[in-house]
């Protein structure tokens, strides 16, 4: 292949992988702010070119997680083969006991190359920080892996066959009318491999949350000042401030939670009162200052 041709083709996948991220970053931001029930107002343009860059912040992350499960499914075929085996024996046994004959056809996982290697061993590294506080997740993480990994599989059996018949001279009628089907599960397929972490990964909350603390939108930990009226609601919500060094119009609050803040013309905050239970209020950007990074920064 000519040098031509594989800058043509290296600048072909950079275009789509960015759209690909625009778009996988997006709805995952838009899930992130339909998961705290709040939806940023006041978008400037300056916003939106911030947008822009955590949505393909969001999708750079969610590829990469999803990059990993997959490759470390891969990486662990030879469990997928026992646990098929093994079930599909169980299978068979049970339905001899019910005089009835299984029909099932095995599921085969295509081997990996050295990338996958790399990647699974980021796979293994993200499952077992997921899976450390809550052992039920690492059952949900495998299945999510293994379903990436045959959908991939799948992916690469799709491909081959297009490839086999466009490379034949003179395809017969029952192939030309297979390539139709044939380029929609293409185009389908990497889709469902994008979704099925999110669907059943069982990680989906932490993972956004993650993302939103890495691009800075949020802070689990900050010092909260904020300005009245909206401290009076907190007040008589039974979430009482101390005194702020700012000014008398602001009430300092400890260990407030900032879920999103730089984006739009307001931020959401999560506060405890004394019981420990939580109040979410969306204050305007100007009516908040908080410390996030060991430095007192304005969010707007």
């Amino acid at each position: 292949m000519e040098l031509k041709n594989k800058l043509e083709i290296i600048d072909m996948s950079l275009g789509i992988a960015a759209k690909i991220g625009i778009t996988v970053g997006s709805l995952i931001l838009v899930y992130y702010c339909w998961s705290i029930d709040f939806l940023p107002r006041d978008i400037s343009v300056g916003d939106g070119l911030l947008f822009i860059f955590v949505a393909v912040g969001f999708g750079t992350v969610y590829l990469f997680f999803v990059a990993s499960l997959t490759s470390l499914g891969v990486l662990l075929r030879p469990l997928w083969h026992v646990l098929q085996s093994s079930g599909i024996w169980i299978g068979e046994r049970w339905a001899k006991l019910r005089n009835k004959t299984l029909s099932y056809e095995p599921f085969d996982l295509k081997p990996g190359s050295i990338e996958h290697l790399t990647f699974a061993a980021f796979g293994l590294i993200l499952v077992t920080l997921f899976s450390i506080n809550d052992v039920s997740r690492l059952p949900t993480l495998l299945l999510a892996s293994f379903g990436c990994a045959l959908l991939w599989s799948s992916y690469q059996d799709v491909d081959a066959k297009l490839r086999k018949i466009s490379s034949s001279p003179q395809p017969s009628d029952e192939e030309r009318e297979r390539i139709p089907r044939l380029e929609k599960s293409k185009a389908l397929l990497p889709w469902l491999i994008i979704s099925i972490p999110l669907l059943i990964g069982g990680v989906s909350g932490e993972m956004t949350s993650g993302t939103m603390r890495l691009l800075m939108l949020r802070n689990d930990d900050a010092t909260a000042h904020i300005k009245k009226p909206y401290a009076t609601i907190l007040s008589t919500s039974g979430i009482t401030g101390a005194k702020s060094e700012i000014g008398d119009d602001y009430l300092r609050y400890e260990h407030a939670e900032i879920l999103f803040s730089g984006l739009g013309s307001t931020t959401v905050v999560s506060l405890k009162n004394l019981n420990g239970s939580s109040m979410k209020l969306t204050i305007p950007s100007d009516h908040i200052l908080f410390f996030a990074n060991h430095s007192l920064q304005q969010t707007r």
